[in-house]
């Protein structure tokens, strides 16, 4: 059976990892660092951030759409959803915490001068606040630390003093003829560091949340 929420706007519902009630959308794609980057002389179209309830249809928006205020991914921990807000007017990004229907709670906020914009995020089996590029990983809350990482890494959580990245490889490519060879590979590996960026440990796999909020290597 076909089911409609009580609101429809046509834009893509994402998951929330963690629970099985909630859902949430974006109405655009500028993420902080196209926001951080965007000319002083023109103003950055405001986002609207919704929550979908699929036990009973309700749709909540936390807040009212605003010129140069967007939002990040949403997190589900301790029984709340967490969610980044950078507003270019006020040079903030602050870290809320929610429940649809509820007012949303500000938990801390950061200049955004202070922050690498570049993959800002929430993610953690606690929540923290991080950053990442092609060659570092940051985080702001609720620790301050940051390590150099390599060019194919990506850090996906953090859990227990560890962040869990991936590395993809590509072995056995033809450079000379621009193509894959008889014995071409290409996977993920999954590595550990601490917060110093030391590695823990390394291997051959990728790494899944599956929905009730537990990680899996696979």
């Amino acid at each position: 059976m076909l089911k409609r929420f009580k609101e429809r706007s046509g834009i893509y519902i994402a998951d929330i990892a963690g629970q099985d009630r909630l859902a949430y959308s974006l109405s655009s794609n500028v993420d902080f660092y196209d926001l951080s980057k965007w000319p002083k002389n023109e103003t950055c179209p405001g986002m609207i951030l919704r929550f979908f309830d699929l036990e009973n249809g309700e749709v909540c928006q936390p807040f009212e759409k605003k010129d140069d205020v967007i939002y990040g991914n949403v997190l589900y921990l301790e029984g709340y959803c967490w969610f980044l807000q950078a507003d270019r007017q006020t040079g903030k990004i602050t870290l809320y915490r929610y429940l649809p229907a509820s007012v949303p709670e500000a938990v801390t906020s950061f200049s955004m001068d202070e922050i690498d914009a570049y993959n800002l995020s929430v993610m953690g089996n606690q929540v923290h606040v991080t950053s990442q590029d092609c060659d570092k990983f940051c985080c702001y809350y609720p620790e301050a630390f940051s390590f150099p990482i390599g060019n194919h890494e990506t850090a996906v959580f953090i859990d227990d003093g560890k962040v869990y990245l991936e590395n993809w490889i590509e072995e056995g490519w033809d450079n000379e003829n621009n193509c894959a060879s008889k014995d071409y590979r290409f996977y993920d590996e999954v590595i550990i560091r601490d917060f110093k960026g030391n590695i823990l440990s390394k291997e051959t796999g990728t790494l899944y949340q599956s929905r009730d909020g537990g990680w899996w290597i696979g």
